[in-house]
């Protein structure tokens, strides 16, 4: 029955193949987007949902999508008339049209060379949030539909204390409160805070 739901909610889901452990339960290995997690957590043959050392968070619609790099955006949506949400994170480099999403770069007073200019975890949490969870559909397609603008607010650094962010954080809001009422802080570190660094 979850096999056969996985491929009506899923139809690009690769064919899934089902083992019997020694203990007789039955797994299988499925590629989900994060968003049904909830829904099949509900589910009542479902007894866990657990991170494993064969998960890979990282993911790419160029392979499966073609290049990027001449990606439109929905002439019918007027990016203008959208809410603005602040995305604080490394940075935002969309391929493509896709970055007239990007309202502007802002910059903290003062602030210099300190950004990590890789804007690759920026990237991906601005194309969630302009563009939705079916990013891949979108891709087939040839044109995006963004939900929202956004500002590309860099303050990552490998320098930055929990004392210092929580103080960058805090002047963002501060300085961008007027133009959205939405921001966005979902930076995660491979070594998280220590109590020597705040």
């Amino acid at each position: 029955m979850l096999l056969d739901q996985l491929k009506d909610k899923f139809p690009e889901q690769p064919e899934i193949e089902t083992a019997e452990l020694s203990d007789d339960t039955l797994s299988a290995h499925m590629i989900i987007p994060s968003s049904a997690l909830a829904e099949l957590a509900n589910e009542n043959f479902v007894l866990a949902i657990e991170p494993n050392d064969y998960f890979v968070g990282e993911a790419t619609l160029v392979d499966k999508a073609g290049s990027l790099a001449n990606a439109k955006l929905n002439d019918d949506i007027d990016i203008e008339k959208l809410p603005t949400v602040a995305i604080i994170d490394d940075g935002i480099k969309l391929p493509g049209d896709l970055q007239a999403a990007v309202k502007y770069v802002y910059r903290l007073p003062n602030q210099l060379e300190e950004i990590s200019g890789e804007a690759n975890h920026g990237t991906r949490v601005a194309s969630r949030c302009i563009f939705g969870e079916d990013l891949e559909k979108q891709a087939k397609l040839g044109a995006f539909t963004p939900k929202v603008q956004v500002i590309d607010v860099p303050i990552m650094s490998e320098r930055n204390s929990a004392t210092d962010l929580v103080k960058k954080i805090r002047q963002v809001v501060k300085d961008l409160h007027d133009e959205c009422a939405t921001f966005l802080f979902a930076y995660n570190a491979e070594v998280p805070f220590t109590q020597k660094k705040c």
